[in-house]
């Protein structure tokens, strides 16, 4: 099967039509996130979205030029949220919390695996 735009499927007989066909099934793609150390150093958090916009969450005392940042990386509008430090802490370990096999294979990885993955 090959992978076109929609304008460019050649249609030949009922198999291309059906590979062509959208499926209603599929899974959405993943939701775009802020990494979890700039969450954490930088006091930013994204909580929801509706599909069109976005909410963050911003620590209190957290330096507003983060969200700069944060509009550039997910370059879609957003609408922002105050939290006090505590309210933050833990939307940030919520947000980010591993389950067992994933905390598991993080910490197998080690150091020096992230930096490779890091570039």
């Amino acid at each position: 099967m090959k992978i076109a735009k929609g304008s460019e499927l050649d249609l030949k007989g009922d198999e291309a039509a059906r590979d062509a066909a959208p499926s209603t099934d599929m899974p959405k793609p993943p939701l775009l996130d802020i990494p979890y150390s700039f969450a954490r150093d930088h006091g930013v958090l994204l909580t929801e979205t509706d599909g069109t916009r976005l909410q963050v969450a911003m620590r209190d005392g957290a330096d507003p030029a983060a969200l700069l940042e944060v509009r550039r990386y997910l370059a879609m509008p957003f609408d922002v949220d105050l939290v006090d430090g505590p309210a933050f802490a833990k939307l940030l370990s919520e947000h980010y919390a591993m389950d067992g096999s994933a905390a598991a294979m993080a910490d197998s990885m080690g150091d020096h695996a992230l930096d490779d993955i890091a570039g």
